[in-house]
Order: structure tokens, then sequence, then C-alpha cells
């Protein structure tokens, strides 16, 4: 197998989480994100594939970090994902910051995918991604049951990667009752619909991924969303 050399931020990413995963103490590797220069942070981070990989594995790695910790943060989680905490690169940011902000490029929390944040910071304006790409929330662990399980997301396969986690989440989290031509969907869909795009988009995203079936249209149930605290969901 031919050897990926990775850059210096998104190999720290993924030992990050490799460590998290393996229970150790992580101290080093969260100094030496936080002590990354912005230049090399961005440098590293030049292409859609080494932000989305990048973001991806920090905010998953943080997530059982803080949950191992204090797993009674999560009771409040307003204040569990709007805490700024995480050190990257001499900037503190807070979950939301990484998912809304950066991976979501720029959208207000509870704009359904619709409404940009009506202000933005140096930081985020420098290392949001370049677009929107919507299968990001496949591969976000929040900490929930109802989350897709923890995957270490590298560059160069990151675009099979995504699919393969979108296509996992979907047999998983939603279903197609053909009697009742009902597509029952995870809430997801129904909290960032517009970052799916239209409904016709949407149609041919799930039909992308065997979702449901081609040439339908279907009545759409949202299932609810199971918060009960489940850490160390990771992919095989």
């Amino acid at each position: 197998m031919e050897k990926v050399n990775l850059s210096v931020s998104v190999k720290l990413s993924q030992d990050l989480l490799w460590d998290v995963k393996l229970e150790k103490n992580t101290k080093s590797l969260q100094n030496q994100l936080k002590d990354l220069p912005k230049s090399t942070l961005a440098a590293d981070l030049s292409s859609q594939e080494e932000a989305m990989a990048f973001w991806l594995n920090v905010y998953n790695a943080f997530i059982q970090i803080a949950l191992q910790t204090k797993a009674e943060q999560y009771a409040n989680k307003s204040k569990f994902f709007t805490s700024r905490w995480i050190p990257i690169a001499g900037q503190h940011l807070s979950f939301d910051d990484i998912e809304h902000g950066i991976l979501r490029r720029s959208q207000f929390k509870y704009g359904f995918g619709y409404v940009p944040k009506p202000w933005l910071g140096a930081f985020e304006k420098k290392f949001r991604l370049t677009c929107k790409d919507p299968r990001i929330h496949f591969a976000l662990n929040c900490g929930a049951k109802s989350c897709p399980p923890i995957r270490f997301y590298s560059p160069p396969e990151i675009d099979s990667q995504l699919n393969q986690a979108t296509q996992n989440y979907l047999e998983q989290e939603c279903r197609y009752d053909a009697l009742e031509n009902k597509l029952y969907l995870s809430r997801l869909f129904l909290w960032f619909r517009g970052d799916f795009g239209s409904r016709k988009s949407l149609r041919k995203f799930l039909q992308k991924y065997g979702a449901m079936p081609p040439a339908v249209k279907s009545k759409i149930k949202y299932l609810d969303y199971d918060w009960e605290l489940f850490l160390g969901n990771y992919s095989p």
C-alpha cells in the first residue's frame, strides 16, 4: 500500500482521535493543536478535503474528551455546544463554531440551513470550508445514541469515507414504507434541510444512497432523535 504523507495538522487530528479511542492521555496532543501557528494550519488545510478531515476528527475527538471527563455536562446541551474551550491554533472554539461556522460554512444553527450567520469572526472566515457538503451530518458524532459512528478521516480517502458513512447511516436510521409510500427520515434532515438543497435535490440525494426508490414522490415523516448519551461509538 502506498504511504500517504499527511500534513502536520491532519496527522495531529488523527493521532488525537486515535489516543482518545485508546483512552490515552491526550494533553500533549491538545497542547500541540493549541500551539499550531495559524499560518501552518492555513497551509495544511488549503484544500476542502484536508479541512473536512481535520475538523471532523477534531470535533469527534473533543466530544469524547469532554464527555468522558464530565458526562454531566450533557444535561445542559445549549451550554455544552456553545462553550468555547477547544484550543486550536491559539483560538478557543465551541462545538457549534466548528459545526455551524466552519463545516457548514457560517450557517445559523436554528435556520434549517437557509439562514446565514449575521456576523463572522476572522478565524471562521479564514478556515470555513469553501463549499458546504451535507454528508458531514453523517460524520459528526455529538455523543448521542442517534449520532453516526466515529471514523478516522483522511484527505485522500474522505470522499469515499463520507459516501460510506452516509450510506451506512441511512441504512440504519431511515426507512421507506412502500405500502404507505412514506419515507421515515432521521431528524437531521429536518434540522438541516436547506443543506440538502431543494425537495428535488433531497430526493436525488436519498435515491443515490438507496434510501428511497427512484421516480418516487413520497410523504416524509421525521423520526425522533435519541439524545441518550452513547460514548465510544466507533465504526469498525
